[in-house]
């Protein structure tokens, strides 16, 4: 609760004759402002992604301090939020598991996960517990129970989810932490509160101005209304005979046509396919 304290005294007019800068001296200079914007000493968390000598020992770092603040799995990945709506555009399984992600995004279960809306409500750590999110409802709750039922099966009991803004309008990152243990400590704790914040900053930091890749570009070619249509499914979260259910296509022709969009756009798997379908289906 935020404590509302009285109002300090209202300063005094000055005096005939006086002058403001003898009276109110500036808090700081442009020479000073500009230097107070230097970070002093980076995060010791950052630095020691930035002192790591290749990408395997950064990920190897990046474990360990996972681990050492109890977690097991960590989410990195960028969504796009149009009103309720969640589209996923890149999603990292390097430090959690890869059938799990996929999976996520192929049921749809953006749709009903509350841990990632609560998260997008707010600036600060969404804390979380499986039992919590199986006493919760959403519009579609058999969607909602089949996600609980398989974020359980993966052993995930508990965690906490953080989403940072970006440059681009409409789009958050999204941070995940995840644990086994379902005696986890608080998170409400003021030292795992403040490591869960500084550990979120300091990877947003260093995936977006240190090591992010390159802007995926959608190629200029070509699509037919078929394979336009197939990539808003895709975007839209739909598995295969999802998508050929609803385009009235056969299993056979969904996969065919998959497949040469994946040839088209350089994507070797579905995930990697899905933010040049999110880009080639925004104008539309």
């Amino acid at each position: 609760m935020i404590s509302l304290q009285p109002c300090p005294p209202a300063r005094q007019p000055l005096t005939h004759g006086a002058r403001a800068c003898d009276a109110d001296p500036p808090l700081h200079n442009v020479h000073d402002l500009q230097e107070a914007l230097v970070p002093r000493r980076l995060p010791s968390i950052l630095e020691r992604l930035l002192d790591a000598p290749s990408a395997e020992e950064c990920q190897r770092r990046v474990a360990d301090i996972v681990q050492s603040m109890g977690f097991d799995w960590l989410g990195y990945g960028r969504v796009q939020v149009s009103g309720d709506r969640v589209l996923p555009i890149s999603l990292s399984a390097t430090h959690g598991d890869d059938a799990w992600q996929r999976r996520y995004i192929e049921k749809g279960y953006l749709a009903v996960d509350l841990r990632l809306h609560e998260a997008l409500r707010t600036s600060l750590p969404c804390v979380w517990h499986i039992d919590e999110l199986a006493r919760a409802s959403a519009p579609d709750q058999a969607l909602l129970r089949r996600f609980v039922a398989d974020l359980r099966a993966t052993g995930m009991s508990c965690g906490v989810m953080l989403a940072l803004p970006v440059a681009q309008p409409h789009e958050r990152v999204l941070i995940s932490l995840l644990s086994h243990r379902a005696d986890m400590p608080a998170i409400d704790d003021d030292q795992l509160f403040s490591r869960v914040l500084t550990l979120g900053l300091c990877l947003h930091e260093y995936y977006t101005h240190y090591a992010a890749p390159a802007d995926d570009v959608a190629p200029s070619v070509a699509l037919s209304d078929t394979q336009r249509a197939i990539l808003q499914c895709l975007a839209s979260g739909l598995a295969d005979k999802q998508i050929a259910d609803r385009l009235g296509l056969s299993l056979h022709a969904v996969d065919y046509h998959m497949r040469q969009l994946r040839k088209r756009f350089g994507a070797r798997n579905r995930m990697q396919l899905l933010p040049q379908a999110l880009r080639a289906v925004q104008p539309m």
